[in-house]
Order: C-alpha cells, then structure tokens, then sequence
C-alpha cells in the first residue's frame, strides 16, 4: 500500500493521462477546475498536504488556492471549484488506494470526485458523486 507524501506536488491525473487543472490560469476564488491535456504548468500541479490524520487539502501550485466543493455542497452532482483555504470540511478530502490508483472523497460528504458527465475530453468540469466502479472516479498521482 502507497502512502501519500504531506506536502509533495502532483498531477492528478485521469487513466488517459488528463488531469485536473484551474481554467484559464485564473487565480480568482470561485475560478473552476477541469480536466485538460498534460501541459505541465503550475495550474496543473496540486501540493497534497496531510492537515489531520488521513485527511487533506490539495493546493494548486500557480493559485495557492484549493480544491473545494462550491456551497459546500454534499449531493451528487456538486460541482468543484477553486477557493481560499478556511479549512472547512468541503476543502478537505480523503484518500484511498484502489487497485487502478486513487479515490478521492470529499470529508463533507463521503462522495468520490469525479468527472460530470463522465466525460474525459478537454474542459470536462469535475464534481462530487456516489462511489461506484466507473473508471472517471479513478485517479493516478503522478509526482
């Protein structure tokens, strides 16, 4: 079983190599996160931090803002943006190693992030969903 580095920088990546990044390099809160094309830029690189037992936010390096749930939504369907840390529960997330990589869930609400529309193309937005076994809820860290 791997253990997540506290305070390494990593792509998060889908099966086919796309990975989440902030639109537009925008550094606004409120900016969205979405997949893209590997371009290795800073709005594509996260700083996965451990701020409790087992549980994280993760930072994007250009914005130095987080990864969060907008209106700290907990049902299916809750779309993800980028904000400034307060340290509330829908900026915190888990991780658990699969067999394929990662499923990252959201502290609010238990749910695993993943990919609206199960779509994998260029600007495919990201939200929050019931676990199951579809491969958009599977992630690689690459460091």
């Amino acid at each position: 079983m791997k253990k997540i580095l506290s305070n390494m920088q990593y792509r998060i990546a889908t099966a086919d190599g796309r990975v989440i990044e902030v639109a537009d390099f925008n550094h606004d809160s409120g900016a969205s996160v979405q997949l893209w094309e590997n371009a290795d830029v800073d709005s594509q690189i996260w700083t996965i931090t451990e701020v409790a037992e087992s549980v994280y936010k993760i930072e994007n390096k250009l914005t130095a803002k987080v990864l969060d749930v907008i209106d700290a939504g907990t049902c299916d369907g809750a779309w993800l943006h980028q904000w400034d840390y307060i340290g509330k529960d829908n900026q915190l997330w888990t991780l658990e190693q699969v067999q394929d990589g990662w499923k990252i869930k959201s502290k609010l609400s238990g749910k695993a992030l993943d990919i609206v529309e199960e779509s994998i193309e260029n600007g495919a937005h990201l939200q929050i969903w019931e676990e199951n076994d579809t491969p958009t809820q599977v992630w690689s860290l690459i460091q």
